[in-house]
């Protein structure tokens, strides 16, 4: 039997610590006055056509928190919700394997929140369209991310630029907007080489997408400058080129300087013949003087 409490509207909290409910447990469009807890909850609703959890348009005024539940649905909708205090979703585990080609689904899409920590949430996530002051992601779980804007942002354990590209790379499809929006956090936390970076990435990725002959340019123009992203690699090209037109220079000047010492070296090794013709004209006037004397 499902557990039905859409339109409730409470001035307090609500907890469902260590609970188990046969059924699927609906909040649609309920509005608590404190905090929400799931903890420690199996919701085992079997149907595949509904929501275990379906809190759409849910209003938390405070926090909210779900943690160790486990379901055997594979459904999880929270789309549009508000929160005005702090989100705190995960551990989130099937109760029953699933199949290989089908993940659980978490839908956060359309949401406002304050604050949000997804945590070993072991389905597929939502968050399209979300604003949220703050984002903590702490699993490795494929998520849609087109229209997401966040003010502060922490990926995985370290939070470097490296887990938070490849925290953008699980979206399934490319969104240039949310490397943009990325690169424009770097940007306001002073860390302007990883928003170059970012930038960067979006540019190659995008190039991957295009026909084989339109990525020429691209390749081109990535290879000597990374797009402007890396201008210090114009100047090492520049550079290159200039050693080796210097170099091409160098040999030019060799061998004119080599073809100039030829004939001189030819002339100074030359030896002179008596049979010419100029040296036997000399010779009688040479006997004639000799004779008067």
């Amino acid at each position: 039997m499902a557990l039905d409490a859409s339109r409730i509207n409470i001035s307090h909290g609500m907890r469902a610590p260590h609970a188990e409910v046969d059924g699927a447990v609906i909040l649609e469009a309920a509005r608590i006055g404190d905090t929400l807890e799931l903890i420690d909850t199996r919701l085992l609703e079997s149907s595949s056509t509904l929501a275990t959890l379906n809190a759409r348009r849910l209003l938390v005024d405070g926090d909210l928190r779900i943690a160790d539940l486990s379901a055997t649905g594979s459904r999880f909708d929270l789309s549009q919700a508000r929160v005005t205090g702090h989100s705190v979703i995960g551990p989130l585990n099937p109760e029953v394997p699933l199949p290989s080609t089908e993940l659980m689904t978490l839908h956060l899409d359309s949401c406002q929140l304050d604050s949000l920590d997804l945590v070993d949430v072991l389905a597929e996530i939502d968050l399209e369209g979300t604003t949220v002051r703050r984002l903590y992601v702490h699993t490795d779980s494929p998520m849609r991310l087109s229209g997401l804007s966040y003010q502060d942002l922490a990926i995985g354990p370290t939070g470097d630029l490296r887990e938070a590209l490849a925290w953008l790379a699980r979206d399934p499809a490319f969104i240039p907007q949310t490397y943009e929006q990325l690169a424009a956090f770097y940007s306001g936390q002073g860390r302007e080489a990883d928003a170059r970076e970012v930038r960067l990435g979006a540019r190659r990725l995008a190039r991957a997408r295009e026909p084989w002959l339109r990525r020429l340019p691209g390749l081109l123009s990535d290879s000597v400058a990374g797009y402007g992203y890396r201008p210090s690699r114009a100047f090492v090209w520049l550079l290159i080129f200039w050693l080796m037109m210097l170099g091409w220079d160098g040999r030019k000047v060799g061998t004119k300087r080599r073809c100039q010492r030829a004939p001189i070296r030819a002339r100074a090794g030359r030896r002179v013949s008596t049979d010419h013709p100029s040296h036997r004209s000399s010779q009688p006037r040479l006997h004639t003087q000799l004779g008067d004397h």
